[in-house]
């Protein structure tokens, strides 16, 4: 059995259980159980949205209706959001912001920030980027890869961290045999830093 979506805002259009001639209802739904596919001709709203004027898919809700079934996806969200780089001691004498990137599929946040050729003149300290646009879960760390030109000190590998519920990054070096140690800033001009990865909330 197929359950087929006419384009019709908040309504579907279901086969009623029975095959052949069948004249289906019309109804509103929030919940579709189907034993084969779902087709649909534009968008598909769910959580009381309103389906999108444009292209074709499955809108959310603007706020998440969460759902503590673990086997629901609930949200699904693409925009962007002001990154901030500053320093432990001091932050550079001009704010250095960038236009970042994420993507939010359930719980799961994946981002991408780059700061291109920027002047971070004043800045002292561990480097930290503020402003994830979700608060992190709380109870775990997630290691991110990174990349530096000109920016910053440090000895062995560098890597981004975000810690329980910050919503910053902090930047560290990992060396063989030794303690964590933190990735300092390099102030002056033309610095470049891209970090990118993902978490949980």
């Amino acid at each position: 059995m197929a359950i087929v979506l006419d384009g019709t805002a908040n309504t579907v259009t279901p086969l009623n259980g029975a095959l052949g001639g069948t004249t289906p209802s019309t109804v509103a739904a929030t919940t579709i159980v189907a034993s084969s596919t779902i087709k649909g001709a534009t968008t598909i709203a769910v959580g009381n949205a309103t389906p999108s004027a444009s292209g074709a898919g499955i809108t959310f809700p603007a706020t998440q209706s969460a759902s503590t079934d673990a086997n629901t996806l609930d949200d699904y969200e693409e925009g962007t959001f002001t990154a901030t780089l500053t320093g432990s001691t001091t932050n550079p004498s001009t704010p250095v912001t960038a236009t970042a990137t994420y993507t939010k599929i359930g719980n799961v946040v994946n981002f991408k920030i780059s700061f291109e050729a920027v002047n971070t003149t004043g800045a002292s300290g561990q480097i930290i980027i503020t402003g994830l646009p979700f608060t992190p879960a709380t109870g775990y760390r997630v290691i991110l890869p990174c990349v530096f030109f000109n920016m910053a000190t440090f000895t062995g590998s560098p890597i981004g961290m975000i810690d329980n519920y910050l919503s910053s990054i902090y930047f560290y070096a990992s060396a063989s045999n030794s303690a964590w140690s933190n990735v300092t800033h390099n102030a002056g001009a033309t610095r470049y830093l891209s970090v990118s990865g993902f978490y949980t909330v």
